[in-house]
């Protein structure tokens, strides 16, 4: 009797039916058509060839990098640059003058009418400055006999410039005599003396006031008489009188005069030197 089957079971038997086929095709049985036989022998074994794994492309082996040369210290040679030429020798040059000193160890030179720039040490040496003349030691003061009694009545002399190998009179000796001594006088006595202390006669000699003046000359009087005198009076003040020799240098005493108009004398000594 025909077993009645539903759709889905139907279904199922088909794909039972047809995986049958493929296991006996695979054995080797040969089934008739609507035959179903049943394999009962040993299960056949099924050898299965694994597909190998690709084998990996091997990675490529990487280049290395080119080692950089070890560092060079190099040194820059300044290209060369020509020396100019030499300066003319300055031993050879007839005329050879230094216009300016630089601040740069050079100098300006003129030589031979060529102007240069050289360095100092091509310079000539300077010549040496000229000694210099010794300092002449102050003259020593004309030594003079003075009365200290005239410091109060303003007496003062100036002393002649003398020359070399000229003759000046110098004042010697100056003596006073107050109204005491005077014995009721007012003169200027002079004497004037050469070198060798003996009266020279015949020597001008001049008194001078503020509007005038007067000119004596030296007489051979007796000693102890002066070879000249000169009357005063003015009173010591405006009227003060001078007295100085003339023809040569001479040393001149000024602020003679009466004091407070009282009679009084003056003895002056001048004496020819050379000096």
């Amino acid at each position: 009797m025909p077993i009645k089957l539903q759709p889905m079971n139907r279904f199922k038997l088909v794909i039972l039916l047809f995986s049958i086929t493929l296991t006996t095709a695979a054995c080797g049985v040969q089934l008739a058509p609507g035959e179903i036989q049943f394999f009962t022998g040993p299960e056949p074994v099924v050898a299965v060839t694994p597909t190998p794994w690709p084998t990996p492309t091997p990675e490529p082996t990487p280049t290395p990098m080119p080692t950089a040369p070890p560092a060079t210290d190099y040194t820059v040679v300044p290209a060369a640059v020509p020396a100019p030429p030499p300066p003319p020798p300055i031993t050879g040059a007839k005329n050879v003058s230094i216009i300016k000193y630089n601040d740069t160890e050079t100098a300006l030179v003129l030589v031979d009418g060529v102007e240069y720039t050289l360095p100092y040490a091509t310079l000539p040496a300077p010549p040496p400055p000229p000694p210099r003349p010794p300092t002449p030691e102050p003259a020593a003061e004309p030594p003079l006999d003075w009365d200290s009694r005239l410091d109060g009545l303003g007496v003062w002399v100036n002393r002649g410039q003398s020359a070399s190998g000229q003759p000046i009179f110098r004042l010697i000796r100056i003596e006073y005599e107050d109204e005491a001594q005077s014995n009721g006088l007012h003169h200027i006595y002079v004497e004037v003396l050469d070198e060798n202390g003996q009266r020279i006669l015949g020597q001008p000699v001049i008194q001078a006031w503020n509007t005038g003046q007067a000119v004596g000359h030296t007489e051979n009087k007796p000693w102890p008489e002066y070879a000249l005198n000169f009357p005063m009076y003015g009173a010591q003040g405006p009227d003060n009188y001078t007295i100085y020799v003339t023809g040569a240098r001479s040393d001149v005493v000024n602020g003679l005069g009466l004091p407070a108009g009282q009679p009084v004398n003056y003895r002056l000594t001048f004496q020819r030197q050379y000096e």
